[in-house]
């Protein structure tokens, strides 16, 4: 159960659900987070990685969890990477999370997990696994 008066942050985890969730921030255990950072978080009964995507207004009818761990100082997700995620997950009918993985599991900040890692090596793969030699066959 959240305190009066401690920030509200959007967080997208990598699940396939429409919007990101809102969680408060025990400013007594850790500081408020930026967009871009990961985060753990309580989802459903387990504890989840999730992206900070934003900051949401305080509202006292709205019962939220709270941030349970910032796993970064810095920013795993910059603002265009951010945009970027966004408009994949729009385009590709997936969420924000899910889509925020992708620069996770090519290598550009963070370490996936293994499952995520193994799972994503034809994604990160430069060049094709085919011949694009033409010619006689």
């Amino acid at each position: 159960m959240k305190e009066p008066s401690t920030p509200l942050i959007d967080v997208a985890i990598p699940l396939p659900v429409d919007d990101p969730f809102s969680y408060h921030v025990p400013l007594d255990k850790m500081s408020l987070p930026r967009r871009g950072a990961r985060v753990l978080v309580p989802f459903k009964n387990r504890e989840i990685l999730g992206y900070v995507v934003g900051t949401s207004k305080e509202n006292p009818s709205l019962k939220t969890k709270a941030v349970s761990q910032l796993l970064d100082d810095g920013l795993i997700l910059d603002e265009a990477m951010l945009a970027l995620t966004k408009r994949i997950s729009e385009y590709y009918c997936c969420s924000w999370g899910e889509a925020s993985e992708i620069p996770s599991a090519c290598g550009e900040g963070g370490s996936p997990t293994r499952s995520r890692m193994v799972g994503s090596r034809s994604t990160c793969r430069l060049t094709p696994p085919y011949s694009t030699r033409r010619g006689k066959r």
